[in-house]
């Protein structure tokens, strides 16, 4: 069995950047979840994969996560580039937005 810290450097090593196009998919079929900003990624996913509903829950009724709503994928789906970060804890993505400062390249 994987120990938490080992399951946490796990997820943690899985987050990669990505384009809004390559995760609208996941939207599509309801498997993708985005996370605020104010919560790391890393925590959420362990929440997750270790069905820790309790913390999981306490994130949904503070808005922390949610699925996209329909005025966020317009948006993403017109922005040339929406990026970001993203895991996937099966059957779920989880996606946090990155936002690029001005003047920054992509």
């Amino acid at each position: 069995m994987t120990s938490p810290t080992n399951l946490r450097d796990t997820l943690a090593s899985e987050i990669a950047p990505i384009h809004w196009r390559a995760i609208e998919g996941h939207h599509r079929r309801g498997a993708l979840f985005i996370v605020d900003v104010a919560v790391e990624l890393v925590d959420v996913a362990l929440a997750m994969a270790e069905d820790r509903t309790d913390a999981v829950k306490g994130w949904l009724d503070a808005a922390h996560i949610a699925r996209p709503t329909g005025d966020d994928v317009d948006a993403w789906t017109a922005e040339e580039g929406a990026r970001f970060l993203f895991v996937i804890v099966q059957p779920y993505v989880l996606a946090q937005r990155l936002n690029l400062d001005v003047g920054d390249a992509e």
